[in-house]
Order: C-alpha cells, then structure tokens, then sequence
C-alpha cells in the first residue's frame, strides 16, 4: 500500500490502520464468506467509505473562513476512514502541515469522474 499509494515510510502506521480497517470489512474465506465485522457482530458491514478514495490520493478538503473569491479548497492526502470521529462518511486527511484531519467534506484532486465532481458529504 505504501509502494503503490507512492506514500513515504513515515505514514507506515496510517497504512497499516486503514489495512486493518479495510479487512475488518471484506469478505474472508475462512469465515464462510463473512466479513470479521459480521462474523463477531452479526451484521454486514457498509463499505461505501472504502470506495470514495484510495490510501494517500490527493484530496481537496474545505476550509472554513475563506473570502471571496477564493474556493476555500485545501490540498491534503487520504489518509483512512475516521471511524472514531464524526458521522458516517468521515474520512481521514494528512495536511501540507502533517497534522491528520477529521473531515466530511472532501473531493478528489486526482480523478475527473462524475461520482467525485462535487464535495462528498
């Protein structure tokens, strides 16, 4: 995941929390089909925060308090699913700080297709 996002060694924790996130949520042979979620829960879990954006994908995310006529639009990477914090659909992002952000309102900054023309929320 590191190698293919084009992610450095020092986000190595993040990668490995959205890994685990991930496999948390898909299927598993061993598990006649369930997915660990519905195997110790018993329900199926929603995946639809793992097919919005890809580990370290360039995100455009809005920033409160901007003027006219600035888009208010920051430039950050994805960096997980923030399953802890906010509602559904809260993702995680690396700022140009480094500092991870908790958001809700992001779009790809990679990708042209019409599912991610507008803000995700």
């Amino acid at each position: 995941m590191l190698d293919y996002g084009g992610a450095g060694d020092t986000l190595w924790y993040l990668a490995k929390s959205y890994a685990t996130y991930m496999w948390n949520k898909l299927s598993d042979e061993t598990l006649n089909g369930k997915t660990p979620t519905e195997a110790a829960l018993g329900e199926t879990p929603d995946i639809s925060d793992l097919l919005q954006f890809t580990f370290n994908e360039k995100v455009y995310y809005h920033t409160p308090g901007a003027s006219y006529p600035a888009s208010g639009e920051e430039l950050g990477n994805f960096v997980g699913v923030a399953d802890s914090a906010g509602d559904e659909l809260t993702f995680l992002v690396l700022s140009k700080n480094n500092q991870i952000l908790s958001l809700s309102m992001l779009r790809s900054a990679e990708r042209t297709d019409t599912q991610n023309d507008s803000l995700v929320s």
